[in-house]
């Protein structure tokens, strides 16, 4: 049966932020049809009765349809775009405010509440609103459209460019500043320099039976990172079999 899944309205964001602006277009329009039905989006909605799935018709204020107006405004500018979102905030602030803050709505087709907001509604839901309708905020401003100061000079030599210009938006919204992405990188090169040391001590015995402790606790460390790296990697690897083994119904005993 086909079905609309709201988790789904991230994709035309993600279209235009591919450069495929008429793909964007169209399915926010479509998406956006089936919220003007109910003033939200159920968790399902099947496509063929045009009607909320029993027992999905929840809506926890999710962000995702917002978010992708958000990108495809900014790309567009389509002022009928502004006009989607006054239709979820004034949804959101009619249907799910209360006195201590937005409810989950329990079901789209009555409008009924339940007593839970989740969290990702304050840290991406109103983010994206804000944003769609501050046009001017620092935080849509493109790399290269802010003058680069001197930066902050590393140990290593590296430079870093704090709000140089341009964000990047994690899964839960938060804004990610890749002109100070180089300011991590001194501890890195640092374990990097660390490793060196410890294989060069590793590799002569003379050398390594009589270092220093200092050398020792060098040794102890890399051991140590290398075993956890690799423990991880076990790990994933149990749980990447146990999930073949559970989506192929196959006969097998994972310990």
């Amino acid at each position: 049966m086909p079905v609309f899944q709201s988790l789904e309205a991230f994709w035309p964001g993600l279209l235009a932020l591919t450069g495929d602006l008429d793909g964007a277009r169209r399915h926010l329009t479509a998406y956006h049809e089936i919220w003007r039905q109910h003033g939200f989006l159920p968790e399902l909605y099947s496509l063929t009765e045009e009607k909320a799935i029993k027992g999905r018709e929840a809506y926890p204020l999710r962000p995702e349809l917002i978010e992708s107006i958000l990108y495809v405004y900014r790309a567009t500018r389509d002022p009928a775009l502004i006009d989607m979102g006054v239709d979820i905030l004034t949804s959101i602030e009619v249907a799910a405010r209360t006195s201590c803050g937005f409810a989950t709505v329990a079901d789209v087709t009555k409008h009924t509440l339940e007593d839970r907001m989740e969290s990702f509604f304050l840290a991406e839901t109103t983010k994206y609103l804000y944003l769609l309708f501050d046009e001017n905020n620092f935080m849509h401003q493109l790399p290269g459209e802010r003058t680069l100061s001197e930066g902050s000079r590393l140990p290593s030599g590296l430079q870093c460019y704090p709000e140089s210009g341009g964000y990047i938006f994690n899964t839960e919204a938060h804004p990610i500043d890749p002109g100070a992405l180089d300011c991590c990188f001194a501890p890195q090169l640092d374990e990097v320099e660390q490793a060196s040391k410890a294989k060069t001590l590793l590799s002569d015995p003379l050398q390594f039976k009589f270092s220093t402790i200092v050398n020792q606790r060098v040794i102890l460390t890399y051991l140590v990172n290398i075993t956890l790296v690799q423990l991880r990697k076990l790990i994933y690897f149990q749980l990447l079999i146990r999930c073949s083994v559970n989506m192929f119904n196959l006969n097998l005993v994972i310990p």
